[in-house]
């Protein structure tokens, strides 16, 4: 049975309501109908996959057939229009112009015929433009097998063709929910013979809007250093999406902080903090580079803290490259190891 659940009675769900309705016995299993629908698309585009190649090429020779028919079909049209138009013209040259009514009614039906050649003119005017500039070809169609995938998800794409598609491919679909494993047992029986075992992730409530674990540490480390706006920028580049797959803003942001309770960024209470970023590193770490003979800069930094000039320094990403580098003043401001001796004048 098919459910239509949600505030705005748009949310799919598949339930198994029967018994309880005929003889009122235990209800038997439900879940969310979105994941399986997408569970069935791949699979559909993964069956037809191999033969969309084939199918592009024959779809282009008989969209070319229908073009060259419906073209034949309007000149023989226009044919025909010219010849009733030549006829009428005869039959009112031979009239008596002294019969005022008939020659009338003959010079009418000359004009409709008339009328009726210009409009099949332009059809077939039209027609031929269309072959020569807008007609699909094979490369468009070529294009469109090789994504399926956006083809089977656009907008303008038919339900009634997608469903049609499925009714040929699909005899069944056997579904079953392991409560033990948390997920939906699906098997797949194609028209062949042939079957697929699928093991789906049981949507619980609230699961689909849970923002991941990675985004939320990633939010947690990077207010240290940056706005809402750059961490969404970070957040983006680095795949991570929201929990409801949208891509992350200044405003999702913002309330991802508000739910984890991270706080806002400040910048003076991260110069108090005693921590430095490497874009914007202080006039004491400038002082540190100088003494070695290195000019201040973002890579002189990075690569005096990868060679261990201070070995006590730690930097904090979330990942390697989810942010900016960020590391505590005291550890590299302070007291250098033997192996690193502060150059002298002389040296330099």
């Amino acid at each position: 049975m098919v459910r239509y659940t949600g505030s705005r009675h748009d949310a799919l769900r598949y339930c198994c309501h029967r018994g309880w309705m005929d003889n009122g016995e235990p209800l038997c299993i439900a879940f969310g109908g979105a994941p399986l629908d997408e569970a069935i698309a791949r699979e559909v585009l993964r069956v037809v996959q191999p033969g969309a190649l084939e199918a592009a090429a024959e779809v282009a020779r008989d969209a070319e057939s229908r073009c060259d028919e419906a073209a034949d079909a309007l000149r023989r049209d226009l044919e025909a229009a010219r010849y009733e138009a030549d006829r009428a013209a005869r039959q009112h040259d031979a009239v008596d112009p002294a019969n005022r009514l008939v020659a009338d009614e003959l010079e009418t039906r000359w004009n409709r015929a008339l009328e009726r050649v210009a409009e099949i003119e332009g059809r077939v005017a039209e027609c031929d433009r269309q072959r020569d500039g807008e007609a699909p070809s094979f490369d468009g169609f070529e294009a469109l097998a090789a994504d399926l995938e956006t083809v089977w998800r656009h907008p303008g794409a038919s339900p009634q063709l997608k469903k049609r598609i499925v009714r040929c491919l699909v005899r069944e679909v056997v579904v079953d929910v392991d409560a033990d494993a948390g997920e939906i047992a699906v098997v797949v029986h194609w028209q062949g013979g042939v079957h697929t075992e699928l093991g789906l992730p049981r949507r619980w409530r609230g699961r689909s809007t849970a923002n991941p674990k990675e985004a939320v540490a990633a939010a947690r480390a990077l207010v240290r250093v940056c706005l809402d706006d750059v961490i969404a920028g970070v957040l983006n580049r680095n795949g991570l999406r929201t929990g409801r797959g949208n891509r992350w803003t200044c405003e999702r942001v913002a309330s991802l902080r508000n739910w984890a309770g991270i706080p806002r960024h400040d910048p003076q209470a991260w110069r108090t903090g005693g921590w430095m970023n490497l874009r914007r590193p202080p006039p004491s770490w400038a002082s540190v580079l100088e003494r070695f003979g290195w000019r201040p800069s973002g890579e002189t930094s990075r690569r005096s803290i990868r060679c261990r000039m201070a070995p006590e320094c730690s930097t904090e990403p979330p990942s390697a490259t989810m942010a900016p580098w960020r590391s505590p003043l005291g550890r590299i401001c302070g007291p250098y190891p033997p192996q690193y001796p502060e150059r002298s004048p002389e040296d330099s």
